[in-house]
């Protein structure tokens, strides 16, 4: 659900139609895509269904800032008004989600990055999937869930454009521009542009 609006954010629902106004309050489903313009930004809480007292609970906060888009996938973990998988095709994001590694999912087109921390961000950047984690731990796969590192506090990893073999987890440097837990940068290559190789399954 949409919890906040500023400035100029667009959504696209996936029953058809063109761009329109977002909202606060606005329920976001799977073939929905989200876009912030240069003075955008847009805040979404994501909540699932508690076992045992079956009320929603929030289990993630996106905070999307401008020239950024993204989409809800159809996928295994996106049911109802449940999501816990984002596709992101350009921009950049920030998380904050329980630790609880299904809880959330963010996808690029070289690589796949999951929650077991609590805050991280997300980038697209020069065509190489790179994250950086400052806090809590991150996992980072290529895009077909293949060769996985577990990506701790003060260490970072990397997945070249082709979106494979991601490189042995390193020490962080100053030289690391950062603001967040976790940074994870990447953007379409042109064999890439029109849709992720990551299965539904993932």
């Amino acid at each position: 659900m949409i919890e906040d609006v500023k400035g100029r954010v667009k959504v696209k629902k996936a029953r058809g139609g063109d761009w329109i106004d977002a909202a606060r309050g606005m329920e976001l489903e799977v073939g929905d895509m989200v876009k912030t313009l240069s003075d955008g930004k847009v805040s979404v809480e994501l909540f699932e269904k508690d076992k045992t007292s079956g009320l929603n609970q929030k289990v993630a906060l996106i905070r999307v800032k401008p020239d950024s888009e993204f989409v809800v996938p159809k996928d295994k973990a996106n049911t109802g008004k449940k999501i816990g998988f984002i596709r992101m095709v350009k921009g950049f994001l920030w998380a904050r989600a329980k630790k609880d590694r299904n809880c959330l999912k963010i996808a690029t087109p070289n690589a796949i990055c999951g929650v077991r921390g609590t805050e991280f961000e997300v980038a697209f950047k020069d065509n190489i999937t790179c994250v950086t984690v400052m806090e809590g731990t991150v996992w980072l796969a290529e895009a077909e869930g293949l060769n996985e590192h577990i990506i701790t506090a003060g260490n970072k990893a990397c997945i070249p454009d082709d979106g494979h073999h991601a490189v042995t987890p390193q020490p962080q440097t100053d030289t690391d521009n950062v603001s967040g837990t976790c940074l994870l940068y990447t953007s379409p290559s042109p064999r890439d542009r029109t849709r992720s190789r990551m299965p539904s399954s993932a």
